[in-house]
């Protein structure tokens, strides 16, 4: 099949699965006209629209403002860009359409360069923004927040990067997805009539702007849209959208992932010294875990990152030593932006400071100590070269990176960007944006330089409380997304549930179950297990009864990696509902507006709003449907025995059910038993789980 041609007047992009087609009119204006489900035959475009829009020096453009020039393609191999050149007096706009051979959708971005003799201020930039439809009868639900919040339309800021357009009655619709980092992503929906737009945040703390110069080129970040019928959207979700993600834009490579870590945030807080950690490390040993993470505490000055003599007498070096020596690998934690005040550089490069609107050096909540440097300034070569020193000199294998650096989100609104002059951003709108690519060049080089450190990126430095998205994982391996100190409650079990939805779940870190915590063992741990096993906990407070149980464990989770990785897989379609907790979310006030519903909600709504009363779990297994299933029974869920379906296993197959909770062969069941019937399954403790191991056996 051919990816692009011309028909007549009509420019087509095209693969088996979609075809996006546009007209050039007489008057050279340039619009989408199809967007077509290949299987379905429908075409999702309701009317011709904008094609694009934003605003430069206050005036309004849509492709109706330009007028065509002309088109190339590029690419390879299952891989086509269609490249569309437009252009208006003073502006030259080039639309990139991108096409795959094994995906069903389109992705694309646009670039804007400015011909003026003057300064062109760019503003209200949606570099997606069309008329789509799923059914003439508007029964389109829209599933924001996750996949989590049902509506008819949704205008969302900040939080998701991809949202759902559903048609339950004709099983068909289509994905919309967001490249844009953090704070800067904006959706509309069905906002105003059919339209929908993949844009720049442009009414909530960090507001986009860029300022060109003559000459200068702007580059949107990339969106995309999956088309899908004949499906159910959460398997979709878990199918083509998560194929996608996972092979176009996930950096990390899960082979390279520690099956087992250990991180000392909590419950030390940073009060740690040698003493704690030999003995902690030592007992990690023991336990099997593959990694040791040492969190803050571990050095004297911000932005220097010297050993803390008082600390670690002998050096720091000693400590990593020791973990070394166990064969574990070495984790750390380091701020990317926040200085100490008295530090050196702090007092040698005060013009790298961020500074607030009255001239006021800057920080985050709770680090008084602390200055934030200006990323979109030199202060990003600086803190690059010193972050790589770091991880050379303490062979670091994780580089877990924080704290605030284009908003203040623990108070919301109080502090976004940075008003001083002199530094690569021309305005205070400019600069929040400019952070982000600031920090993600930091994170490239980083990577360029040391290829076999897992780079983290926390919420914090980040900018969304819980927040995630596929602009991180595009260029940071992992994101240390939450701290909810706990045996893993239910509001973290959401979390995990629902970001790694979104996201290729073994890119999650987070803060969550401490080994020590009464619940861990028959809860905890198995909930961390939907993405991969990342521990608190004070170790020495552990019976040798529980470090034997946790050895066990996690000398199970390496032998089921070894034969087929299951930190790979993350499955759920309908058979597990999102746990039934509060949504973790950012601290400002909710701006997700969603339209209401007609009818009475369902009596699992009902159910899911009275928390920790439902099972949820996950399906860890592979396209054949081998591998683990991870069954999960909150606190004050009363029921102790639950049927599932197996929809993951084939039909044509025989599956052999290994109980691994208690070390027995459950039975033999055929596929079509699985999907059709399902199996119990029975999970006395309360909170408990049940991990049972599906495995293809020969008929």
């Amino acid at each position: 099949m051919n990816f692009c041609y011309f028909e007549k007047d009509v420019l087509v992009l095209e693969n088996e699965h979609l075809r996006r087609s546009f007209r050039i009119g007489l008057d050279g204006r340039f619009r989408t006209i199809e967007l077509v489900d290949q299987k379905s035959g429908s075409n999702l475009i309701s009317q011709p629209g904008p094609e694009f829009e934003f605003s430069a020096n206050g005036d309004v453009l849509t492709a109706d403002s330009f007028r065509y020039v002309g088109y190339r393609t590029a690419g390879d191999v299952g891989r086509k860009e269609l490249i569309v050149e437009l252009e208006a007096k003073g502006l030259c706009v080039s639309l990139h359409y991108e096409i795959y051979a094994d995906h069903p959708l389109v992705r694309k971005w646009l670039t804007v360069t400015n011909r003026e003799r003057k300064r062109t201020v760019l503003t209200d930039f949606a570099w997606e923004k069309l008329n789509l439809r799923v059914s003439e009868g508007r029964e389109e639900e829209v599933w924001s927040y996750y996949f989590t919040r049902r509506g008819r339309m949704a205008v969302v800021n900040m939080d998701d990067c991809a949202i759902v357009v559903d048609d339950p009655k004709l099983r068909r619709g289509f994905i919309l997805a967001s490249e844009a980092p953090g704070c800067m992503k904006r959706f509309e929906i069905y906002w105003k009539g059919d339209a929908v737009s993949v844009m720049f945040n442009n009414n909530e703390e960090t507001i986009f702007e860029r300022i060109l110069d003559p000459g200068e080129t702007f580059k949107s970040p990339e969106s995309f849209i999956l088309v899908y019928s004949d499906m159910k959207w959460q398997d979709v979700v878990d199918g083509p959208y998560r194929c996608f993600v996972e092979g176009h834009l996930t950096q990390m490579d899960p082979n390279a992932l520690p099956s087992v870590i250990v991180n000392n945030w909590h419950p030390f807080l940073g009060k740690i010294n040698r003493e704690i950690l030999l003995e902690q490390i030592d007992l990690a040993a023991e336990m099997g875990v593959d990694m040791y993470q040492c969190d803050f505490g571990w050095s004297t000055f911000f932005g220097e990152w010297s050993d803390d003599l008082e600390r670690f007498p002998n050096g720091f070096g000693e400590i990593v030593e020791r973990i070394l020596s166990h064969g574990m690998k070495v984790g750390l934690w380091i701020s990317l932006p926040a200085v100490d005040r008295e530090s050196p550089v702090a007092k040698q490069h005060p013009e790298w400071l961020i500074r607030d609107k009255d001239g006021n050096p800057w920080h985050m909540k709770g680090w008084d100590r602390t200055y934030s440097m200006c990323l979109a300034s030199d202060f990003k070569y600086y803190i690059t070269d010193k972050i790589d020193e770091v991880i050379k000199k303490y062979h670091v294998s994780l580089m877990k990176t924080d704290l605030s650096s284009v908003r203040n989100l623990y108070i919301p609104g109080e502090h976004a960007g940075c008003y001083a002059e002199g530094h690569h951003h021309r305005t205070h709108n400019a600069s929040h944006l400019m952070i982000y690519e600031a920090m993600f060049e930091i994170f490239q080089e980083l990577k360029r330089r040391n290829p076999n450190c897992i780079m983290d990126l926390s919420f914090e430095l980040y900018n969304v409380v819980d927040g995630t998205d596929l602009a991180l994982t595009k260029f940071a391996d992992t994101n240390w997304f939450t701290n909810q100190d706990s045996g893993m409650d239910t509001g973290v079990r959401r979390a995990l549930c629902t970001r790694g939805r979104v996201v290729a779940p073994y890119t999650l870190n987070f803060g969550g179950c401490s080994l020590d915590h009464p619940t861990a063992r028959d809860y905890g741990m198995f909930s961390v297990l939907t993405s991969h096993a990342l521990f608190y906990g004070d170790l020495s407070k552990l019976s040798a009864e529980d470090r034997e149980y946790y050895r066990k464990w996690f000398a199970w989770i390496k032998r089921q990696r070894a034969e087929d990785d299951f930190y790979r897989y993350y499955k759920v379609s309908d058979v597990f509902p999102v746990p039934d907790a509060a949504d973790p979310q950012d601290r400002r006030d909710p701006r997700v507006q969603l339209g209401e519903l007609a009818g009475p909600p369902t009596e699992r709504q009902l159910h899911e709003q009275r928390e920790g009363r439902i099972w949820d779990g996950v399906a860890k297994v592979n396209d054949e449907g081998n591998g683990p299933i991870i069954f999960l029974r909150p606190g004050n869920c009363q029921v102790e025995t639950q049927r599932f379906r197996i929809p993951w296993v084939l039909s044509g197959r025989r599956y052999r059910v290994w109980d691994q909770n208690e070390e027995r062969l459950v039975g033999e069941f055929e596929g079509k038993v699985l999907q059709e019937a399902g199996i119990e399954v029975t999970i006395p403790k309360q909170p408990g789980a049940k991990v049972l191991v599906f495995s293809s056996i020969a008929k």
